[in-house]
């Protein structure tokens, strides 16, 4: 794998699905939650959105915005789930 910012993005993108539960960790095969690490990384996402404006190719743009995106919607959604629990 090629260390460039595409892959750095899908990497956190991971991260945030395996601390979400969405993804099994791939070290123990196992679903496991971690909901205050899920947010870290959104946060860091988010916060790459803000400090990298106006320096990304398109391609880089809209695959941090549609990760941030997707990843929040889904971060928002088991958040309601556990507060209906």
């Amino acid at each position: 794998m090629e260390a460039d910012f595409l892959n750095y993005i899908k990497s956190l993108a991971l991260q945030a699905m395996i601390f979400m539960g969405i993804a099994s960790n791939p070290v123990t095969n196992q679903i496991e939650q971690n909901l205050k690490q899920a947010k870290l990384l959104l946060d860091t996402l988010g916060m790459l959105q803000k400090k990298t404006e106006g320096n990304l190719t398109q391609q880089e743009k809209d695959a941090l915005n549609n990760s941030v995106y997707e990843l929040k919607q889904k971060y928002e959604e088991i958040i309601r789930e556990e507060e209906d629990d």
